[in-house]
């Protein structure tokens, strides 16, 4: 269990931590969406668009097949996710946190890039 920086937000397991992007979002939001929802929705996307613009990626790792995604998540799990310092039972330090942060909205930006192009390529056709 973590301490009360994450329980307070009831974020008691390493899964929930991520679920919860790092403890960016201290809310859930689930349909059907309020106004406050669709703001706080789109908010949130562009401060992470304005972290990962669309230039901080190559053309390679949009164009990646599924496959490779599944490798990159793999990778950064067994890498960061579960080696980065977390202790069973323990809390995760600072660090962890603002560096999974920032990764976990690299991801973000880059899974809907990469949907952008997907949906482009399909509807194009």
């Amino acid at each position: 269990m973590f301490g009360a920086n994450f329980t307070n937000q009831n974020i008691t397991e390493l899964h929930a931590l991520w679920d919860s992007v790092v403890t960016s979002f201290d809310r859930d939001v689930i349909p059907p969406f309020t106004k406050e929802d669709w703001v706080f929705m789109s908010e949130s996307a562009s401060s992470i668009m304005r972290e990962n613009p669309l230039s901080s990626f190559t053309e390679e790792e949009l164009r990646a097949p599924v496959e490779e995604w599944v490798k990159e998540s793999y990778g950064l799990a067994t890498k960061f996710v579960y080696r980065m310092g977390i202790e069973e039972n323990g809390i995760p330090s600072e660090e962890y946190v603002r560096e999974g942060t920032k990764i976990a909205w690299r991801q973000i930006a880059k899974g809907g890039f990469r949907l952008a192009r997907l949906l482009e390529r399909i509807l194009t056709q």
